[in-house]
């Protein structure tokens, strides 16, 4: 649920809607009835499995490696011929 405060009003009460924020609203801060901030909270960070590790570290290793593309004998000058 998002709440809609004056930015004077979520000043004096910051506290309270951060408690909100930790339930899961949203707060958004208005200023001359124009939006200026959203606040959310953060989302928890996620973890991987050992398989999901694993697996990311062998894609990782890999893409630093190159992947070869067929071409050989390339230089800059026959580049541009």
């Amino acid at each position: 649920m998002t709440t809609y405060r004056q930015l004077h009003e979520a000043n004096q009460s910051l506290s309270h809607y951060i408690q909100a924020l930790l339930q899961g609203e949203e707060l958004v801060i208005l200023q001359q009835e124009q939006p200026i901030a959203k606040l959310i909270a953060p989302r928890p960070s996620r973890v991987l499995t050992p398989s999901q590790w694993v697996a990311r570290q062998r894609t990782l290793d890999r893409m630093k490696r190159g992947y070869p593309l067929g071409i050989s004998g390339l230089t800059r000058d026959s580049f541009y011929e």
